[in-house]
């Protein structure tokens, strides 16, 4: 007989239902009472508070899964379960055989494919799970002739896909998804459950298998009880119209007792509903509503959250910590979210040395040296950085570094201590089936790396007076039972695997699903917590008040699952051929509706309903539609969290800080600022101001005298270092004082075309030094070969040839010699028709300059020998044009040059100044060719070039050069045609300005550097564009 207990949420359905319970355990009869999984414990303690302790022997709670295992053992129906792993290779094999039988036609070009055995058996879960058996479908499929061809097709596939697994698969294991079937038919030819009464509760919907199960059940049980959350038998709301029919599907053909209860004795005594700006936000009102609760005295663990999905998770742990609030999460995690089981995934990946599989290997945290100790932060940070500058490929893990990646040496023994064990690794698994591969991995995590000891290691919070460790017992336990789940799934590989040979992509694959796969749930740490759960798994018994956060149309209620294997309207098609696989629309409708009763109808007091604007990655949200209607049910009105004032929100010390950062800059927040600016700590507080940029700019990175006596005073300055310090003094801070450096990447910019074009030129003018007349007779094929050749060694010395990523980084280097064939002809065509000519390249200079010592490298010095004196002409060269007017130098930009200059003259007597020129360096558009007339084309293209890269700098009015300038742009007017302004127009200035720049760099860079040793450190740019390419101006806080 069939007893149906009907109502509403909270008309207490469960306690007449284990009332009935008592009733049989008092009589003598025994009482069966099923429940969902989660549902097992909290209602194995009613019962025991319900029933007579005399009396509870007669009755018993289990659930579908339990109970099917019993009958199957009871009656000796059982072998060893098959797992994740187990399956995955029958599905293979089952997939192969069927493959070389011909049997395939929908699926015949996918069962090669990666990732189709997954999806496979995909397909057989939703078969048992629909209470299917590969027997019962194919007779299903014999009687009906009204399908489709593709769903024939595909179903015909499924068949012979599915009989083939069952069959291997069951050659030696049993499936779990099939025992509630496999139990259903041994409760129809036994009497196991005859004389008792079943009892159901919790339930709002079942499997195929469970119904079937069910309906075995009512032919031999002497009663079956079900209590469900529904209008039954009126039937008029649309929320219960998925359980209606449920109960029309069980009821049919049974006789049928139907208690309706009416009255609610449980439900919220009231709503809030909030709008938050953001998920962090809404979750920072959440845990101040909690707080407020919990400081009224009420038990954390009276207190619920529900989340919608995992993207909440970690946002409201961090709020409910901020506010001090412990909390226990009944989400389950898979096994591969803990870092000792990526550890051996992240092993099996390295095997391939790719470098990005290296690097998470090595960055995991448990790859241990030689000398035994975990490879340090430092180390991971060298390694990864040589691995960005250079790009390195698997090959250069394979053999050594060259020498000169590191000044030690310690980045080659570093590579030899990651690596050989790897190589090691890889060959004891070489030709090995599944079972020796998982051996050799367990052995290599085990024992090589010692993994036991890291994962102590980070259990130590103390040291004892006697130097001995002091482990967190809690986190040690709660590691030692992960670590048992990790060891049961290597050892069901090692069984499930034996004899099976697989290339090593396969077997990671396998291991990586079956991790994923495998779930664990954190137990609660205090007795007393707020518990967060899911909108669809989570029940609570004891909530007095529930939150349900991210009630967001989409999200809340969440989308329901469909299958991954036919259509939407496949499904429907094959619920009528009586294969439910998955609920039609009206139903899944329906209990979407249901879901978002069930969760609004489970707090005894209090409900609370909160959803944000945006979402996660900044989208914007609307609220749920059944959000408007709730909320006219209870009265409710809808408050936005911005309406919540610092009272509300600053209850502990750190919730404070952040809601005086949050408010600081609004100045409709003024009175709360000025009395929280009062309770927080002087140095946070000084924090905002400076964020918030309240103090002058000037002021607002000073440095303390103490420290900037140590980090902003230089021995000695480099012309770069005066001028980073005149364009922005924090930038200046921050690579001199600090030693910040973005780091170093093998790629093509400014500073490499200027190192390669200086490279070449030192080795070329060197070659010629005192050799005037050879090098003004050297050929462009001359000058093109010797700079081919000086780029190889520059490639060589620098980036050490092929190391790495070099091909497509080798072509573009070689195309920077274009740069330097041009400079150095040009040089050439100038030393013919001028008297200066190269005295020093690259020569490193150190001086005294007014209060400052100045010490640097200079590019390229010229002398001229005229009437017994000796000028000086210092050049350097740049990719693109520099302005050297006397604006510039005035406003302290571009004084490299002119230090040099007034260095060498100060120190060498006989030495007098004649100019500063910057030398702009690129190659032509259009090449000329050698030993030819020079055509139209390429000489519009010589006159063009010459123009865009004409020097510029400094002369001294007394100097011979000018005359050599006059010289040089005849010469070049009548090769190249005439232009305006001439080819060489440098600013002129006279002995008596030159002499009065001197007095006026000298007195501006002792000032500058007085400020900076004072601690100014501002970030207040000298000009704009000096923020577009500063490395420092994503942190600075400069308002440009």
């Amino acid at each position: 007989m069939l007893r149906l207990i009907c109502g509403e949420a909270g008309t207490g359905k469960s306690t007449l239902l284990r009332e009935r319970i008592k009733e049989t355990a008092v009589s003598g009869r025994k009482a069966v009472q099923f429940v969902p999984d989660q549902f097992s414990f909290e209602t194995e303690k009613l019962i025991y508070r319900t029933v007579p302790h005399e009396y509870a022997r007669n009755c018993r709670v289990t659930m579908f899964s339990r109970e099917a295992q019993r009958i199957l053992h009871l009656h000796g129906e059982t072998k060893e379960y098959a797992d994740d792993i187990a399956k995955r290779i029958a599905m293979k094999r089952a997939l192969d055989e069927s493959a070389a039988n011909g049997a395939l036609v929908y699926y015949r070009s996918q069962t090669r494919r990666e990732g189709f055995p997954v999806f496979a058996l995909g397909m057989v879960s939703e078969m048992r799970n629909a209470g299917i058996s590969p027997s019962a479908l194919r007779g299903r499929l014999a009687e009906e002739s009204s399908l489709s061809g593709a769903l024939s097709d595909k179903l015909s596939d499924i068949s012979v896909i599915y009989s083939a697994y069952d069959r291997i698969l069951t050659e030696n294991f049993d499936d779990k998804l099939d025992d509630i079937r496999r139990a259903g038919e041994i409760v129809t030819e036994t009497d196991i459950f005859s004389g008792c009464d079943v009892f159901f509760d919790e339930f709002d919907s079942f499997s195929g298998s469970q119904l079937g199960f069910i309906r075995t059940l009512l032919d031999k049980a002497a009663s079956v009880t079900i209590a469900f959350t529904c209008d039954y038998p009126v039937c008029r709301e649309r929320r219960f119209e998925a359980v209606n029919r449920l109960i029309y599907r069980i009821s049919a053909d049974s006789e049928t007792e139907v208690t309706v209860l009416k009255e609610r004795f449980r439900k919220p005594e009231s709503l809030e509903v909030t709008e938050a700006r953001d998920m962090w936000q809404e979750c920072d009102w959440i845990a101040a509503r909690i707080r407020s609760l919990t400081d009224s005295g009420v038990r954390c663990r009276n207190i619920a959250v529900l989340v919608p999905d995992s993207s909440y998770t970690g946002i409201l742990g961090s709020a409910l910590k901020k506010y001090g609030i412990p909390a226990f999460a009944d989400i389950p995690e898979p096994l591969i979210t803990k870092s000792f089981v990526r550890f051996a995934i992240y092993t099996l990946k390295a095997l391939t040395f790719s470098t990005d599989d290296i690097l998470r290997y090595v960055k995991s945290g448990f790859v241990r040296n030689p000398n035994g100790k975990v490879i340090s932060d430092i180390q991971c940070d060298s390694l990864e950085r040589l691995c960005r500058t250079y790009d390195l490929r698997k090959r250069d893990w394979l053999r050594p570094f060259p020498e000169g990646t590191d000044g030690s040496g310690e980045l080659e023994e570093l590579r030899k201590s990651i690596t050989e064990p790897l190589k090691a690794l890889k060959k004891s698994i070489e030709g090995a089936d599944g079972a020796e591969i998982t051996e050799q991995l367990c052995d290599f995590i085990c024992n090589r790396m010692d993994i036991y000891k890291t994962v102590y290691g980070k259990c130590i919070i103390d040291r004892g007076e006697d130097g001995r460790a002091v482990a967190d017992r809690r986190l040690l336990d709660e590691y030692s039972e992960l670590w048992d789940d990790t060891v049961t799934v290597f050892e069901s590989a090692y069984k499930a695997l034996k004899g099976y040979r697989m290339p090593l992509e396969e077997y990671t694959g396998i291991l990586t699903d079956i991790f994923t796969s495998t779930t664990v749930a954190k137990p609660p740490q205090t007795l007393d917590a707020v518990t967060v759960g899911d909108t669809e798994r989570s029940r609570f018994t004891q909530a007095d008040y529930v939150f349900i956060c991210g009630y967001s149309q989409g999200i809340m209620p969440p989308p329901p699952k469909l299958s991954e294997v036919f259509t939407p309207s496949e499904s429907e098609q094959l619920t009528l051929l009586g294969i439910p696989v998955t609920s039609d629309r009206l139903s899944r409708y329906s209990q979407e509706l249901f879901t978002v009763y069930r969760c609004t109808g489970l707090p005894a007091k209090g409900l609370f309903i909160t959803y944000p604007l945006t979402g996660e990655n900044g989208g914007y949200l609307e609220p749920a539609p059944s959000l408007k209607a709730l909320a006219e049910q209870y009265g409710a009105h809808i408050n936005g969290a911005d309406n919540y004032g610092a009272e509300y929100y600053c209850r502990t010390p750190d919730s404070a800080r952040r809601y005086l950062a949050k408010i600081y800059r609004d100045r409709s927040h003024s009175a709360e600022r000025t009395a929280l600016l009062r309770s927080v700590d002087p140095v946070f507080s000084e924090m905002l101001r400076s964020a918030s940029g309240e103090k002058p700019d000037k002021e607002r990175h000073r440095i303390a005298k103490e420290r900037s006596s140590k980090l902003l005073v230089l021995d000695s300055w480099s012309p770069t270092a005066i001028t980073q310090m005149n364009r922005c003094k924090f930038a200046f801070f921050c690579k001199y004082g600090l030693g910040l450096r973005e780091d170093g990447e093998r790629r093509i910019d400014a500073l490499l075309v200027g190192n390669v074009i200086h490279f070449c030129l030192y080795r070329l003018l060197t070659g010629y030094e005192g050799r005037r007349a050879e090098f003004t007779a050297l050929t462009d094929a001359q000058i093109s070969a010797h700079v081919t050749e000086s780029v190889k060694i520059y490639e060589e010395t620098n980036y050490f040839g092929g190391f790495g990523g070099a091909e497509r980084f080798s072509y573009l280097l070689k195309r920077l010699g274009l740069y330097a064939v041009r400079a150095a002809a040009r040089i050439r065509d100038e030393s013919a028709l001028s008297g200066f000519y190269p005295e020093a390249l690259e020569k490193r200079l150190s001086f005294s300059f007014g209060d400052v010592k100045i010490s640097g490298v200079c590019d390229r010095i010229d002398s001229l020998e005229a009437d017994g004196k000796k000028y000086i002409r210092v050049v350097d060269y740049k990719r693109g044009t520099r302005d050297l007017s006397l604006d510039a130098i005035y406003k302290g930009e571009n004084l490299q040059m002119l230090l040099y200059l007034f260095g060498i003259c100060e120190n060498e007597s006989r030495a007098l100044p004649s100019s500063v020129m910057y030398m702009p360096v690129g190659k032509m558009s259009y090449e000329a060719s050698d030993g030819g007339d020079i055509e139209d084309k390429a000489l519009k293209s010589m006159q063009k070039y010459m123009k865009e890269h004409s020097p510029s700098g400094i002369i001294l009015s007394d100097s011979p050069e000018n005359s050599d300038l006059a010289a040089l742009n005849d010469a070049l007017s009548e090769r190249f045609g005439k232009t305006r302004g001439g080819y060489v127009t440098p600013t002129v200035i006279t002995p008596e300005v030159y002499g009065a720049m001197k007095s006026y760099c000298a007195s501006y860079i002792s000032a500058k550097s007085s400020e900076t040793a004072a601690g100014m450190a501002g970030a207040c740019p000298s000009d704009p564009s000096v923020c577009e390419h500063c490395e420092y101006s994503l942190f600075c806080g400069a308002k440009v």
